[in-house]
This record gives structure tokens, C-alpha cells and sequence, in this order.
């Protein structure tokens, strides 16, 4: 799952990569890194296709929804938006699974 954090990060200080929660749907870990030393958290998942059949409409919907409130300009609530990889794409393709991070909150 390096591989995965590299796309994410240039120069990650991987701290760890735990398995987070007690879901049933997507395979979710808690992402620890250093980044110009400070640590952050983040949340790593994998999309279930079992479940999800077409995962790049679900990336989309999502940065749809979080483009759309981040123009509220007094929205109550933590807006969670995915963070891009290196080359700006919102996900990352592994082995045939779809992978994206999240802040986490």
C-alpha cells in the first residue's frame, strides 16, 4: 500500500497504516504520516465494486457534492473533500481496485 501513499504524497513519512472501523461495505485504513514534519491523519479506502459497480460515478458524485457546498459561504459543517493524487486525479487505480483519501475528521 506504499505504492498507493506515494501517489498521494511526494515525500511521505509513512508513520502508519492501520485498518480502521468495523465496515462492511469498503476496506478502510487509517493513513499516519509526516509531511513537512507535521503529522497528518488521513482515511485510505478502497471502493467496493462488489457493492459499487461503477466507482468512478461515486468519486464524481462525491467532488460534485463537495464542490457544490464549498461555494456556501457559511455551510455549518466540515465540508469532506478527497484529496488529489500528485498528477490531480481524485483516486487512485491498484490492481483493479479504486482507492481514495480522505481527511481525517
Amino acid at each position: 500500500m506504499q505504492h498507493i501513499v506515494h501517489q498521494f504524497f511526494s515525500h511521505p513519512d509513512l508513520l502508519a497504516l492501520i485498518p480502521f472501523g468495523g465496515g462492511h461495505i469498503n476496506q478502510t485504513y487509517q493513513l499516519m504520516v509526516k509531511l513537512a514534519g507535521q503529522q497528518k491523519a488521513f482515511i485510505l479506502q478502497q471502493i467496493n465494486q462488489q457493492v459499487f459497480k461503477q466507482p468512478l460515478q461515486v468519486i464524481d458524485n462525491m467532488r460534485a457534492v463537495s464542490q457544490h457546498i464549498a461555494q456556501k459561504p457559511h455551510y455549518p459543517l466540515y465540508n469532506l473533500t478527497m484529496m488529489p493524487t500528485l498528477t490531480g486525479d481524485y483516486y487512485i487505480m491498484e490492481e483493479g481496485n479504486y482507492w481514495r483519501l480522505l481527511p481525517f475528521i
